[in-house]
This record gives structure tokens, sequence and C-alpha cells, in this order.
């Protein structure tokens, strides 16, 4: 292609443009401004056009190209044509996936969307060149693990944009995932251990995950939120020891609380207590516990009360 040329309106081969492009929409791309012309080698000549993708990349067409992307988009719009089509650049990651720099995907964090200059390859060069290999996903990892090597920017882990539209379905379906260096030592996000609390976060966070979806309540409680939770050794609500030893479930074993049982398992609305005291909230909402406290006030009824406990 000759190299484009300034329009000068006296070019007699301007008043053959019939059909000016200018300001006009095709695909993805915005159709600026007309910048000279092309001579084909049969002689004929082809309108230039620079055009600005979604992307903001920068293209220059010939008014022949231009005509077969608006076929195809007329095609695509009908329901029509291939779905490999792309009136785009095919030159920018965000043509390619839905992943963005700051994204989270459980203990990954998207850092940036590089070319791919050979981190990943394939037998097939052109998947690489021209294809969705084109691009990568690099992420750090925010994993526990001990043994995880690309938890800093300096060493991020590379992914392809098919792993991460994989790993994402996986996610929303309630599973996790990281750079792989958690390995089986993962259950439900949360790191595989010996101690006693780490064992009971992880069967507590299953438990309230198999609840929601039981009882239909919502839940946004994660593997990081139940990490910051705190796991007292005393019962915050009767005083009694918590027990994180106990094979079966006892009154001092642990137990996810929600202080709203409505408002079901999201952040701010859940806390460690006893079974014993969380058996004694029921269902109850804050206004039925006060009502019994002040039931249990009255003299009649803690004379009762009373009695009650020193038969006992």
């Amino acid at each position: 292609m000759n190299k484009p040329k300034s329009v000068n309106h006296l070019d007699p081969r301007f008043k053959k443009l019939r059909n000016n492009r200018e300001g006009q929409n095709i695909g993805e791309f915005f159709i600026e401004k007309h910048i000279g012309w092309h001579t084909s080698p049969s002689g004929k000549n082809f309108p230039l056009y620079q055009a600005c993708c979604s992307c903001g990349n920068k293209k220059i067409f010939n008014g022949k190209y231009l005509s077969l992307l608006e076929r195809k988009e007329k095609k695509l719009n009908a329901g029509k044509g291939s779905k490999q089509w792309r009136l785009n650049c095919n030159d920018h990651p965000h043509h390619f996936t839905s992943a963005r720099i700051g994204d989270r995907l459980s203990f990954l964090e998207v850092i940036d969307l590089p070319r791919n200059t050979g981190q990943i390859s394939w037998g097939n060069k052109k998947r690489v060149t021209d294809g969705p290999g084109k691009f990568l996903i690099a992420c750090i990892c925010h994993s526990p693990s001990p043994n995880c090597k690309h938890g800093n920017k300096s060493n991020p882990k590379f992914i392809t944009y098919r792993y991460w539209t994989q790993r994402l379905e996986k996610v929303e379906k309630g599973k996790y995932t990281s750079c792989g260096c958690l390995g089986s030592g993962l259950s439900h996000g949360l790191l595989v251990s010996d101690s006693l609390k780490d064992k009971a976060r992880i069967a507590l966070f299953y438990n309230a995950s198999a609840n929601s979806k039981k009882k239909k309540l919502p839940i946004d409680i994660d593997p990081e939120y139940m990490k910051s939770l705190e796991f007292p050794d005393i019962c915050p609500v009767l005083g009694i020891p918590i027990l994180y030893d106990a094979e079966a479930r006892s009154e001092n074993s642990p137990s996810l609380d929600k202080f709203d049982p409505k408002l079901g398992y999201v952040k701010g609305n859940v806390q460690i207590i006893s079974w014993k005291a969380n058996r004694l909230k029921s269902d109850g909402s804050p206004q039925d516990w006060m009502k019994i406290a002040e039931w249990c006030k009255k003299k009649d009824v803690a004379s009762k009360l009373r009695t009650q406990e020193d038969k006992k």
C-alpha cells in the first residue's frame, strides 16, 4: 500500500469520492477523517480513512475494506455471519477478555494485560501473533501459602484468557483459585493446617455456605473475611469456654452466629460464639431478645425462674 497522502481538495480524484465516510461508526470504529488515496496495481483509486477503535488505537483503512466491515456488521446485526468476526482493531487486550487491571479472581489480582512476548507459547504460532494468545493476564497471588512464588509484582503469574474464563466460572460457583501454590492444601479457600481454630474456620465457613443455599439467605463472607474474624476462647455472650478440640458438637463448640438472622451471613453481621448461646438466641430478632430479658426481670417471673434453678 502506498504511503497515505494528505487530502488535497484540488485533486481531481477527490470529486470521485462518492461516499464520504467521515463521521460514520462501523463496528467499534469511528471514522475520523479522509486522509488521502491509495492507487492499486491495476490503477484503481481507493480513498484512505483514519479510524479510531473503541480501545483508542488508530488505524488506516481504504474505502473497500470499510465497505466489507459494513457488510459484516449488517449480517451480525441480523443474526448471521461468524462469531469469529471482529469489528475492531484486534490489537488490544480489551477485545479479548473482560479482565481489567485491579480485578480480583479469588486469590489472584490482575496487575497488567501485557502482550505475549514468549511468556506462554503454543505450537501454533498464529495463535500467539494474531489470536487470543497475543495478550496475557499478569496476576499476583494473595494466597496464604508459604510456598507461593507469585506474591509480588516482580514475579507475576501469567495466565491465558481461556484460563481466566474457566476459573471465573468456577469462582462464581463458590470455588477458589490461586497461582497453583495451594494445591491440595486448600479447603473452601482456607489453608488446611493442624491448628484447631483453622479447622473450625473451614467447618464454619462450609456450614454457612451450605445453610445460606438451603435457606436462601444472603451471604458475602469469603475466606479473607473468615481469616480476619476473631475466634475467642471464651464465649462473648455466656462467658463459658469455647472448645475447639471437641470431636462432636457440644454446648461449648464454636458457632458462627448472625447478629440479625434476617440479614444472613454478611460481613459485619456474624460473630463466633458458643453453640449454646447461638441455640438460645435461635432465630429471634434483637427486639425479641430484649422482650425476653424484660420479661425475666418481672418479680413474679424472676421468682419462678429462681425456684426452677434451685430445684436443679
